[in-house]
């Protein structure tokens, strides 16, 4: 059974304000982005006539239009003992800041 989320206009509006695009609004209010959402989430905003003129739509990198939401981390605080950053995004992140060479520790082969 799907269940209910009751989605009043001010935490539409908060949600809208503070993203986007539609699947940034539908995550901060705690449902799934699939199915029907969409268009729910899309028939209340424009119903309640929610500007959403900031929404960058399917260009969301280019120019100016791009802002990041989040903190992004210093490697000071990935660093540490029970850190919750995902593996590969740590690589990834050590790679590009030339941290380690893209060769393997145990054997010494790189890509």
């Amino acid at each position: 059974m799907p269940r209910q989320t009751k989605v009043t206009e001010v935490t539409l509006r908060t949600a809208a304000a503070d993203s986007l695009s539609f699947a940034q609004v539908i995550v901060k209010l705690g449902l799934i982005p699939a199915g029907g959402n969409y268009k729910t989430v899309q028939e209340k905003i424009k119903a309640y006539n929610i500007d959403i003129s900031h929404f960058t739509g399917s260009t969301w990198s280019q120019g100016s239009r791009h802002r990041s939401f989040g903190k992004y981390p210093s490697l000071e605080e990935l660093l540490v003992i029970d850190s919750t950053c995902q593996s590969f995004k740590l690589k990834n992140r050590l790679i590009r800041c030339e941290l380690p060479q893209k060769i393997c520790s145990s054997c010494g082969l790189s890509q």
